[in-house]
């Protein structure tokens, strides 16, 4: 009885002790692929091309170190973080690529929130916004924003205190440049209201010599 015990402990152990692949697996689908069938996956230390099977279908080791790499397929973009001993896949649809990718396995939440901010971020925040909205319609979508983002940090488990952090912090940087950008638009407005005249450009030297 003792020997079974013991053997069973440094089996326990052994297990334990197993080191992760020093790779990554990520597979996944691509519906109405891109003609290329390529998949590129990158960042600034790190490139690979993926072949896609004609139906999109793909499955590949990567050995990489862990970071959040850029995805490419035909003229859309994404991103994934992956990290030596992840199992990871994703699907999605060349045509709708934002709104219908969707990660599971090893880092799935941390990358589907990624996503999902993106997408929160452009259903709030929209160009009509910038052209015909008011203060307070800016204000109304920005307060929308923020609500919606705060259900998202809650929606999956697995991210941790740094993950969420981050993604205030990149929230709260993105609701300045909205502002900014919302202000310089207003003071345009403001300045050349619809209707007005255009500014006339005079004294201003010609290509071929003479002011105008």
């Amino acid at each position: 009885m003792k020997h079974s015990l013991l053997f069973i402990v440094l089996i326990s152990v052994i297990s334990c002790t197993e080191k992760l692949p020093k790779y990554a697996t990520l597979s996944g689908k691509i519906s109405n692929p891109d003609s290329s069938l390529v998949l590129k996956i990158y960042n600034s230390d790190y490139a690979k091309d993926i072949e896609l099977n004609e139906d999109g279908t793909f499955n590949d080791t990567l050995h990489l170190p862990p970071a959040t790499y850029e995805l490419k397929h035909g003229n859309e973009y994404g991103s994934i973080y992956l990290e030596n001993g992840y199992n990871t896949s994703f699907t999605t649809d060349y045509n709708e690529f934002d709104k219908k990718l969707v990660y599971n396995g090893d880092g799935s939440d941390r990358n589907n929130f990624s996503i999902q901010s993106y997408l929160i971020s452009g259903h709030h925040i929209t160009q009509d916004l910038f052209e015909t909205g008011t203060e307070k319609d800016l204000n109304s979508a920005i307060q929308n924003y923020m609500k919606d983002f705060e259900e998202l940090t809650a929606k999956y488990e697995d991210l941790d205190s740094t993950q969420i952090a981050n993604g205030f912090k990149d929230m709260e940087n993105n609701i300045i440049a909205i502002k900014n950008y919302f202000e310089s638009k207003q003071a345009i407005k403001k300045a050349l209201p619809v209707g007005s005249p255009s500014p006339k450009f005079t004294n201003y030297t010609n290509i071929n010599g003479g002011t105008t």
